[in-house]
């Protein structure tokens, strides 16, 4: 009963509620009614898991029946592909469940709460999307507040940087003439991170501008008419 794979059809906290339940209309009239109904479901429990036979149920999962009904192994890889496999779990998960066309309660109503709170998400999502869309600049100024952790992280950073160079500037130079240093520190700082992004990167954040040596006509010079 307390085991997940149990083959008992409620869990451990449904059994306790039917039995306090029990005991608290124990002299009431209809008491051996509500005790007959629930030996009646347990009985056809024990049917369906074929219980005392040579090949009965032992595991909530554990399939005795021959199973017709196949999966289509074009449309798995499909759906996989098209979901980045998370159909896969849900693929899994009913599976585990409906076994032998039998459900267990305790098994399904958490599943579907997962299901409909996935899809509760994605309504107030698409409904939180369109609210801050904005007709003048749509989701900029949002993706800019999202932006900010990272953006502020980014910024302290370069401060970093920055009290480094001034620090050096001052141990070179000074404290009269720190500022030329610290100019053609960052310059050759920022000269040297253009470069090699210009190698190493095909986006390019900072580009070295382009000069074209040579004299006569280029392909994008306009022809003149005859």
């Amino acid at each position: 009963m307390t085991s997940r794979n149990s083959t008992f059809p409620y869990d451990a906290r449904d059994s306790t509620k039917f039995l306090k339940l029990l005991r608290s209309f124990r002299d009431a009239r209809w008491s051996r009614q509500m005790r007959h109904r629930s030996t009646m479901a347990a009985s056809k429990h024990r049917f369906e898991t074929h219980y005392g036979e040579q090949h009965a149920r032992l595991s909530r999962d554990q399939a005795i029946l021959v199973d017709t009904a196949k999966e289509n192994r074009t449309v798995h890889i499909l759906t996989s592909m098209l979901s980045f496999k998370t159909s896969d779990y849900y693929v899994s998960r009913l599976n585990n469940i409906y076994v032998d066309h039998l459900v267990y309660v305790h098994q399904w109503q958490p599943f579907m709460q997962k299901c409909i709170e996935d899809w509760r998400y994605l309504s107030y999502l698409l409904i939180y999307l369109q609210n801050v869309r904005s007709d003048s600049f749509k989701f900029q100024w949002v993706a800019f507040v999202y932006a900010l952790p990272k953006t502020l992280f980014f910024w302290g950073i370069l401060g970093s940087i920055i009290n480094c160079f001034v620090a050096t500037s001052v141990f070179i130079a000074g404290d009269t003439a720190w500022h030329s240093c610290f100019l053609a520190l960052s310059s050759l700082s920022l000269l040297a991170v253009m470069a090699f992004q210009d190698i190493t990167s095909d986006k390019k954040f900072l580009g070295l501008p382009n000069f074209k040596l040579g004299w006569g006509s280029t392909e994008d010079d306009e022809t003149l008419p005859v």
